[in-house]
């Protein structure tokens, strides 16, 4: 696994990990070893278990969806807030039903996140890759608000890059 520690180009943003390549399963335990070896390090208040859960995830969801398998991976701080930024390509189908997903989450307040969630789990049809989106309602109902996202076309027609970046966690 090629886990690279980055320089810290910006004084403002603290770097601590950097991957980019196949995110298998076998990454995504490593990963989110190095998180739970490092959260009380990076953020001597803040919730581990927390911050794993939202990555197992992110992470998953990765592992699942992404196009050819290549994607990269940073998790960094800046001031209380520990984030993971992923990106991976995804297909036309996967980028409209994740613009779906987001309007859906965009037009509830976050009191509701958990309710739908729930519908999401108990309504949705399941695939060979895994559970229709509901990851990504499960991450707006952990977080409190949806993850940013953003999704911009590759060289290649109907593949996207898709960029997530959600909040590990934060201390107040």
């Amino acid at each position: 696994m090629a886990l690279k520690i980055a320089l810290n180009q910006n004084p403002d943003l603290n770097l601590h990990l950097a991957y980019e390549g196949i995110v298998t399963s076998d990454n995504v335990e490593s990963i989110l070893d190095l998180i739970k070896t490092n959260m009380p390090i990076w953020l001597p208040n803040s919730s581990a278990g927390k911050a794993s859960r939202l990555a197992v995830e992110c992470l998953q969801n990765i592992v699942r969806h992404a196009h050819g398998g290549s994607a990269y991976v940073m998790i960094y701080h800046h001031d209380k807030i520990v984030s993971m930024q992923c990106r991976n390509v995804v297909t036309e189908a996967d980028k409209e039903k994740l613009e779906t997903n987001y309007k859906m989450l965009e037009a509830h307040e976050p009191a509701d996140y958990q309710t739908l969630y729930r519908q999401q789990l108990s309504n949705s049809n399941f695939n060979e890759r895994g559970g229709a989106g509901i990851g990504l309602f499960d991450i707006a109902y952990r977080m409190g608000k949806p993850p940013i996202y953003k999704i911009d076309p590759t060289d290649q027609e109907g593949l996207y890059y898709y960029t997530v970046t959600i909040v590990l966690t934060q201390t107040i």
